[in-house]
């Protein structure tokens, strides 16, 4: 997936370490290397909270991760597959802003919400069964 270069506030919640809130140096539909100073172990399961806009009015892009590399002042962080739709189009509509090639962003999206369908239809069919 594509990443855009993007400084935003992260809060990050994990049920085996204390939160960390750090800022994103880049961001995709499907991940995001977050700056902090306290990263959480490679494995990690969490919930990710990207704060957007003012303080009075801060739009919030709520989503599950985990994280996939750590060094000593960062991690990166995979973006799960399922992701409520309002976050997900929050997410999108912030990648795409900030991409140098928005119609590479658009058919990732489209991608993903294929892949997403498909796995809900193939779901479907095997639970009738």
């Amino acid at each position: 997936m594509t990443r855009v270069s993007l400084q935003v506030v992260v809060a990050l919640k994990s049920n085996t370490k204390p939160s960390v809130s750090g800022q994103t140096t880049d961001v995709s539909l499907k991940g995001l290397h977050l700056l902090c100073h306290n990263p959480i172990p490679i494995g990690s399961q969490c919930q990710l909270t990207l704060i957007l806009g003012s303080r009075e009015y801060p739009i919030r892009i709520e989503v599950d991760g985990t994280v996939v590399r750590v060094d000593h002042q960062s991690m990166a962080l995979e973006i799960a597959e399922e992701v409520q739709i309002g976050s997900l189009a929050h997410l999108h509509k912030v990648v795409l802003y900030n991409a140098q090639d928005p119609d590479q962003i658009h058919q990732e999206i489209q991608a993903r919400i294929s892949r997403r369908w498909q796995k809900i239809t193939t779901g479907s069919a095997d639970n009738k069964k």
